[in-house]
Parts: structure tokens; C-alpha cells; sequence
């Protein structure tokens, strides 16, 4: 049902003082307004944000076909849990922990999620990310691989044949870097390595026509690649 779900994520209203706030994340169907799925929270008086039952939740997708809900917890400081729930069934199907996730996005069928996460650090102290490949109903990891620096956007080619991370990283010596890396879906190997951009880049996109466009910080001419 591409375009007709709505999602939100809230805190619901006390019925009297002595009643703590009850969070929830609910899916409706945009044209009826039949509301889909609610995934409650646990009750808890002492947290500010909206709390589900793992940890603290900081964001929530839903996958083009409306069929599968993401929702991402904080369970620590650094550590996210994304759980997959099924929006027909209401129940949940996998989950995966992540250190300090900075990217995620499903490809154009609903197969497939890449998610981009810290790696490491180098010894001049710059944070190294890695692309993981998943299938979306299982969170089976097909692949992983690093980049150069700080993972700032992800997108998947309209064929789902390929993605593609932009990355940036600050050094005090040298001054700032950023690239573009392209992989295969099918194997993870990897198809370009663009590191010709100083001020780091930030927005990617992929035309219907498989032509690439990438865009820095200070929104510098466009490159792109057929």
C-alpha cells in the first residue's frame, strides 16, 4: 500500500496523575484512517522522551510497501537496536544492535536495508564508519565494508544493483576530506571511489535513469556519474 500509511511516534495522555504516561508508535491507513499497528512502550514516570520497551526511541521508518516498521531504540549511550516488526501481523521479526548508527536506508522493493555505523578510529583521531548490508525480514548480514571517514548519507541505485555512501572526516593537520564510494549489492565490491571533495559531502541522490548526483557542504557544482 505505497503512499497510503502514516506513522508517528508520541506519549500518550495520563488519564489522572496517579497514571504514568504510556508511549506508543501506531501506523494508520492514510485514506480510512483504520490504524494499523500500535507498538506500545513500557510505562516509566522518570524518562523525558518516549520510551518503548528496550530504550529510549529515537527515530522510526516505514518501508515503501507499508508492510514493515523500523523502530530505533537507545539502549546506551552509543549502542541503537533497530527492531523490524511486520505492520499485518503486528508482531516483531528480527532486531540488530548498532554503535552510534549514523545512517540507514531500504532500496525501492522492501528487500533489502543498509545502515552505516562506527567502525574505529584512526591514530590521528579521525572516526572511520562501515556500510553493512542487510535483508530487511531477517537482518541478515550479506556484507560490510569500511569507509574512509564519518558516513553522512546512504541511497540505493532505483534497481537496487547498487549503494552508495558519502563520507567526510576533519583532521587539524591537513584540513577536511570527503568522498563518495559506490558498491555492488550483489557482492559488495566496490565500483567508484570519488575522495575529491575538502569540505566533506553531504547529499547524494540517484536519478531513475541511474545517473548519480552528489552535493558537499557549502553546496558546491554537482559531479556525477552514468
Amino acid at each position: 500500500m505505497p503512499g497510503c500509511s502514516l506513522i508517528a511516534h508520541g506519549i500518550g495522555q495520563r488519564n489522572t496523575e496517579l497514571v504514568p504516561r504510556q508511549p506508543a508508535t501506531v501506523v494508520w491507513n492514510v485514506e480510512t484512517g483504520e490504524r494499523l499497528l500500535c507498538v506500545e512502550g513500557e510505562r516509566d514516570k522518570t524518562v523525558t522522551g518516549p520510551r518503548s520497551v528496550d530504550g529510549l526511541v529515537r527515530e522510526i521508518w516505514l518501508s515503501g510497501d507499508g508492510n514493515r516498521l523500523l523502530i530505533e531504540e537507545e539502549s546506551s549511550e552509543s549502542e541503537k537496536n533497530i527492531q523490524v516488526y511486520s505492520v499485518d501481523s503486528g508482531q516483531p521479526l528480527e532486531s540488530k544492535t548498532f554503535l552510534s548508527r549514523r545512517a540507514l536506508v531500504m532500496d525501492r522493493e522492501n528487500r533489502l536495508l543498509a545502515v552505516g555505523s562506527f567502525n574505529g578510529s584512526s591514530l590521528l583521531g579521525n572516526r572511520s564508519d562501515r556500510v553493512e548490508l542487510f535483508e530487511l525480514d531477517t537482518m541478515k548480514s550479506l556484507w560490510a565494508q569500511k569507509c574512509p571517514g564519518g558516513i553522512r548519507a546512504l541511497a540505493f541505485a532505483p534497481d537496487s544493483s547498487e549503494v552508495v555512501a558519502t563520507w567526510s572526516a576533519a583532521n587539524e593537520m591537513f584540513g577536511g576530506s570527503g568522498g563518495v564510494r559506490v558498491w555492488n549489492v550483489a557482492d559488495g565490491d566496490l565500483l567508484l571511489a570519488d575522495p575529491s571533495w575538502p569540505n566533506g559531502v553531504r547529499f547524494i541522490r540517484y536519478h531513475d535513469d541511474g545517473t548519480l548526483q552528489a552535493g558537499d557542504l557549502l553546496f558546491q557544482p554537482v559531479s556525477a556519474k552514468k
